[in-house]
């Protein structure tokens, strides 16, 4: 099964953007097998608003190897979506070598072979 990395870059952002998490967020993150504070480091400049995509770094792809993505989609809400970039996570996944199963959702986004659409519409 494929291993998402969306849900670990959210919590990431959140707290870059000193948003706090409700502590239900912070156990269904370890839950998902995030190393936040790898995360928080390595990964946050790649998947914040705004600006492009742009090619993860080698410590950043190591944490997102370690990163149950499905799990911390799950996580991904409207609030969220304000501070990190759904694209930009696929993106970064992809890049990882761990890119999402067609059909997959993360946050308001579903996946749609290499493309995400939202689902809102």
């Amino acid at each position: 099964m494929a291993v998402s990395k969306v849900g670990t870059l959210l919590v990431v952002i959140i707290a870059l953007a000193g948003i706090s998490l409700p502590s239900n967020c912070v156990v269904a993150a370890k839950e998902c097998r995030v190393k936040l504070d790898a995360l928080i480091s390595q990964c946050a400049k790649f998947i914040q608003i705004p600006g492009p995509p742009v090619e993860p770094s080698e410590l950043c792809c190591e944490v997102i190897q370690d990163a149950d993505m499905p799990c911390l989609c799950t996580m991904i809400t409207k609030e969220i979506e304000k501070f990190l970039s759904v694209k930009k996570i696929a993106y970064i996944a992809n890049s990882c070598k761990r890119p999402f199963k067609s059909g997959a959702k993360c946050g308001s986004k579903q996946v749609i072979s290499d493309f995400l659409i939202s689902l809102d519409h």
